[in-house]
């Protein structure tokens, strides 16, 4: 045993062995680090958004009582905040079980969607004004087209607050019955 230990090959093994192992451990313990960060980024954009919802459902009823004076507002508002979603979900997926994740998706597809149909709403809205005649309609009959459109925006926002609430809460909506299968 001892003409091992003194054996200049052995130092050597063993202290690659221990180099390695550590660096492992450094790894190991900077990601989950670097996970708990970007689990903790991703979740203040979902409570920042859960506050703007708030925001947007006030635009959609300035919209609408503007639309039933028979005058026009437009749509246009900053957008909900998607940058830790976008770019940090995909890697941190694991952190999240599969009833959050389903709750985090649906949140940030509904938000998407409501951003790109609010954006639009003035293109869309006054197209049908331009189209008036040919399309057959009435501005009165527009409007209410386009009021019925904004609210089932705010039926959306409130669906995804909802989700919201009940992922901050811990609580998330098993929306697809994984649980019941």
């Amino acid at each position: 045993m001892c003409n091992i230990i003194n054996q200049s090959g052995f130092w050597i093994i063993l202290g690659t062995i221990i180099g390695f192992t550590l660096s492992e451990l450094s790894n190991i313990i900077k990601n989950k680090v670097k996970n708990s960060n970007l689990k903790n980024l991703l979740m203040d954009e979902i409570d920042s958004n859960y506050y703007q919802i708030n925001y947007k459902i006030k635009i959609i009823d300035n919209i609408i009582v503007v639309l039933q004076d028979k005058k026009f507002l437009s749509g246009k508002s900053v957008s909900f905040s998607s940058t830790a979603f976008t770019h940090h979900f995909a890697s941190i997926i694991g952190a999240f079980t599969p009833i959050q994740r389903d709750n985090i998706r649906n949140v940030y597809n509904l938000l998407s969607k409501i951003d790109e149909i609010l954006n639009d709403f003035d293109v869309n809205y006054l197209d049908d004004i331009d189209h008036l005649e040919i399309r057959k309609n009435s501005l009165s009959g527009i409007n209410k087209k386009h009021i019925a459109i904004l609210n089932n925006l705010k039926d959306s926002l409130s669906m995804a607050q909802n989700l919201i609430s009940k992922l901050k809460e811990g609580e998330p909506i098993d929306i697809y019955n994984r649980n019941n299968k």
